[in-house]
């Protein structure tokens, strides 16, 4: 009788411990999920900052390079006014090879900031262009094996740029 009852104990001992390990797994699972998410959720934060600091860098540029075209032409139509003054005045003609020297530099000028701009659009567009070649792939490679209403439902908070878990407003 007595031996029967240490089976017993031993085969409960054998039970709860099968249990406690089955817990500490499943604990373990949903610490990982949990760290997981926060890093992604980091990511997320860390990607947003770095666009809003690239866009920022994109945008003092472009404004750098439309003040090159500005003071550039402005320089250009300056020279023009002294030059028609000086004609009007009926001197300035052995100036004109220096003039039209310092026209040419500032028309210069102005095309190349033209170029520049120009330049800019173009490698923003590719740039652009690779950035959402690379989320695609990302979302196709992490999609695998998963259903597919929530790919879409995934795809749809990544194209509207939310967490994953939250919803559109």
């Amino acid at each position: 009788m007595e031996i029967d009852k240490v089976i017993e104990l031993q085969v409960k001992i054998a039970q709860l411990e099968h249990e406690k390990e089955k817990l500490r797994q499943e604990l373990d699972i949903a610490h990982a999920k949990e760290i997981n998410e926060m890093r992604r959720h980091n990511s997320l934060l860390v990607d947003r900052g770095l666009e809003r600091m690239f866009n920022s860098v994109i945008t003092y540029g472009h404004s750098a390079i439309k003040a090159t075209v500005l003071i550039n032409g402005a320089a250009a139509i300056g020279i023009f006014s002294f030059l028609g003054n000086a004609l009007s005045k009926g001197g300035g003609l052995y100036n004109i090879p220096k003039v039209i020297c310092s026209v040419s530099a500032f028309g210069k000028g102005v095309l190349l900031g033209a170029i520049a701009i120009g330049t800019t659009y173009l490698v923003q567009c590719l740039y652009t262009e690779i950035y959402n070649r690379e989320i695609r792939h990302l979302i196709k490679s992490t999609n695998e094996g998963v259903p597919s209403e929530i790919k879409e439902n995934k795809l749809k908070h990544w194209e509207n740029g939310l967490p994953q878990g939250s919803t559109p407003a």
